[in-house]
């Protein structure tokens, strides 16, 4: 994890290190998403901006945003249970940002148990957010 961080924060990483690394990382992205050291990598990655070479969201190359779009969806498809998970409802908020097709779907579900989230203090979070930006 502590490699991964590193790598995405390194100012002389290339946008096809950045896209190499957010494709290794997808397969495993609901089992990343809820571990305690790993969550925060799954974060950087969707909220790569390449500020370390001070590179605007224009600026990132095609392969690395079709990358985040793809992890983003694998998030997303599982929002329900990481709406409710300690460290799952950070990275689930990160990825509501992107606009992939799993997230209307997602974000009716997570309105449908709008009730249980609110209760929960972690899923009190998430439906903020959908509340918040989900125009």
């Amino acid at each position: 994890v502590l490699v991964v961080s590193t790598l995405l924060a390194y100012p002389h990483a290339t946008q096809q290190t950045h896209t190499a690394l957010i494709a290794a990382l997808r397969p495993r992205a609901l089992e990343l998403a809820s571990d305690s050291h790993a969550y925060h990598v799954l974060q950087s990655c969707l909220l790569l901006t390449n500020k370390s070479k001070l590179l605007s969201e224009s600026e990132l190359s095609c392969s690395v945003r079709e990358e985040q779009y793809r992890l983003a969806d694998a998030l997303i498809v599982q929002s329900e249970s990481l709406a409710t998970d300690t460290f799952g409802s950070c990275v689930l908020q990160a990825a509501l940002f992107y606009p992939v097709p799993a997230r209307a779907t997602a974000l009716e579900r997570l309105v449908d148990r709008s009730d249980e989230l609110a209760r929960c203090v972690y899923g009190n979070h998430v439906l903020q957010h959908v509340i918040a930006h989900a125009s």
